[in-house]
């Protein structure tokens, strides 16, 4: 948690050594297929992103995403944040084309799990208009960023 408060305030260096020890401490204490690992890996990985390493997420996210998914389920919201981490590091990585499949499914997994009008769908709508976007399809990306935007007046009254 201190990380996650390090990382929310920009200082993503104090909060990579903390994130690699708990880690460590995840992996000792419950094993390398417990749920929470799929966590503390997911969270590594967005710093590794965040500090322009890309390259060192990608193997963090692709575990986080088999751990959870394989703990909780294809259709469970932990497992859309997963797949919607990984395609943001494929992004990353300049490979929006690998990203796109990973999107889509963490966007129809999060809408069934939380229904259109969660906040969580508006973040993946708008992660998947980027991608559109960058895939040279923007008349679909602004559809998405429109539902996106709706559904954040929404919850803001």
């Amino acid at each position: 948690n201190l990380a996650v408060t390090y990382s929310a305030l920009g200082r993503l260096a104090d909060a990579l050594p903390l994130e690699q020890r708990a880690l460590r401490i995840t992996e000792t204490a419950l094993g390398p297929d417990h749920p929470s690992m799929g966590i503390a890996m997911g969270n590594l990985a967005s710093t590794y992103r965040a500090l322009g390493r890309a390259a060192d997420a990608l193997p963090l996210a692709e575990r986080a995403l088999r751990i959870t998914e394989t703990a909780l389920g294809p259709d469970h919201h932990c497992t859309a944040n997963r797949l919607g981490n990984l395609a943001v590091t494929y992004s990353a990585l300049g490979r929006p084309a690998d990203a796109l499949p990973l999107s889509e499914r963490a966007l129809r997994i999060t809408e069934t799990a939380l229904g259109p009008d969660h906040p969580d769908t508006a973040l993946r709508l708008r992660n998947l208009a980027v991608t559109y976007r960058t895939l040279g399809r923007g008349a679909e990306a602004f559809l998405l960023e429109q539902r996106a935007l709706q559904i954040i007046k929404a919850e803001r009254g």
